[in-house]
């Protein structure tokens, strides 16, 4: 029998970050923060596989790791450019009231043009939807912050890649020629959520509201509070659920030159929903909605398609993280091996 722990820790100066320069994926990477990545690796093992017998095996990591950005060549700092946002719908409130946006009406401009603050009793004038809304805080620039590859963009690049737990554990039973083991990975879920998910009209570019569909009208949007939280999500708001998974393997060693192994994996593959609102039961990884420019309805639609109902859904892109975001079906095979 035989065990290891390893303790690690990792601070980086000038950490690279990648950020969206469209939609289509294309990055630019930045020296902007400080980051840390500490934690603990456990190793079991015992018996011995080649022996009669039960043998084990046991991993384990714990990991913490956290950004802290700092300023950009043009002075300002990641979360800067997310407090804009944030600062843009305060404009149209009461509270962070603006010359130009807070104001409870507009009216629509010439062809072209913005609307102009007006009050509501004008002839076709536009509500603004925002004017008694609480002024939404800003996120703190000195704050430490989970850690994503690339920092989120407009309806993209919504979820983190640190896993805080993870584990497999290998059992292996031998007698004589034959051989099980079954394998298990459990592992915790990452992080995810954006503040740039959930859009809404902006009601200084919108025509007459004539019509009930009239925010369809409106030839701008701004980002505001996440419908279903009630504010701009953080960094790392949600987390992932939780994984469990299990294979199986059986050999037989039929002659010193012949062998068969048949394999059955994913035999399990269960993920344990954290109750939110677009959870999905065959879900295992959640980001912005699919291909990156799929946005959510928003306030712009009353009863909007239930592709469209939340800021978050299923995520397909396992390049990114290098783990399949959907509950996998059960594979089997069988393999012979032969030496000469």
């Amino acid at each position: 029998m035989s065990y290891k722990l390893t303790p690690f820790y990792r601070t980086t100066q000038g950490q690279i970050q990648f950020l969206s320069l469209n939609a289509q994926g294309v990055l630019a990477a930045i020296n902007a923060g400080q980051q840390t990545s500490k934690g603990i690796e456990f190793a079991f093992n015992e018996g011995n596989v080649a022996n009669d017998g039960w043998a084990f095996q046991l991993g384990a990591t714990y990991l913490n790791s956290t950004i802290k950005y700092g300023a950009l060549p043009n002075g300002n700092t990641i979360i800067g450019l997310l407090n804009n946002y944030v600062k843009q719908y305060n404009s149209f409130t009461l509270a962070g009231n603006s010359a130009l946006a807070g104001l409870p009406c507009f009216t629509a401009g010439s062809v072209g043009a913005p609307g102009v603050p007006t009050v509501c009793s004008t002839p076709g004038s536009t509500r603004n939807p925002y004017f008694n809304q609480p002024a939404q805080p800003l996120f703190d620039p000195n704050a430490r912050y989970t850690t994503y590859s690339v920092i989120p963009a407009p309806f993209n690049n919504a979820n983190g890649f640190a896993t805080p737990f993870s584990s497999t554990f290998i059992i292996n039973y031998k007698h004589k020629a034959w051989s099980v083991s079954p394998s298990f990975t459990y592992a915790d879920g990452e992080s995810y959520g954006s503040p740039l998910v959930w859009p809404g009209y902006d009601p200084s570019s919108c025509a007459s509201p004539a019509s009930t569909n009239f925010a369809q009208s409106c030839s701008n949007f701004i980002f505001i509070p996440d419908k279903y939280t009630g504010r701009f999500d953080n960094l790392g708001a949600f987390m992932q659920p939780s994984r469990l998974t299990m294979s199986l393997a059986a050999n037989w060693q039929a002659s010193d030159r012949i062998s068969l192994t048949a394999t059955a994996t994913n035999l399990l593959d269960h993920c344990w929903q954290r109750n939110f609102p677009w959870d999905s039961s065959t879900t295992c990884i959640y980001a912005q909605l699919a291909s990156n420019l799929l946005a959510p309805a928003g306030n712009f639609l009353s009863n909007p398609p239930i592709q469209l109902a939340y800021p978050y859904g299923s995520w397909y892109n396992n390049t990114e993280i290098g783990q399949t975001g959907q509950k996998l079906p059960t594979e089997f095979t069988m393999e012979m091996s032969f030496k000469l």
